[in-house]
């Protein structure tokens, strides 16, 4: 397959999927940290403080 057919083909792709998530977008935090671990953070144990962290097993993702 050549670069034209494959951007091509690509472009539909993501064209595609920018429509479905026109519809309904979910609710999704993406935390990037190097070194980190879930138990790393105070609500499962750890000792880094973040206030906001505190409240999401409890009331958004628990």
């Amino acid at each position: 397959m050549n670069k034209k057919a494959m951007a091509a083909a690509v472009s539909m792709i993501l064209a595609g999927g920018a429509h479905a998530a026109q519809q309904e977008r979910p609710n999704v935090i993406v935390i990037i940290a190097d070194d980190m671990g879930y138990s790393d953070i105070s609500p499962f144990g750890g000792e880094i403080p973040p206030p906001t962290c505190r409240r999401w097993p409890s009331r958004e993702c628990a």
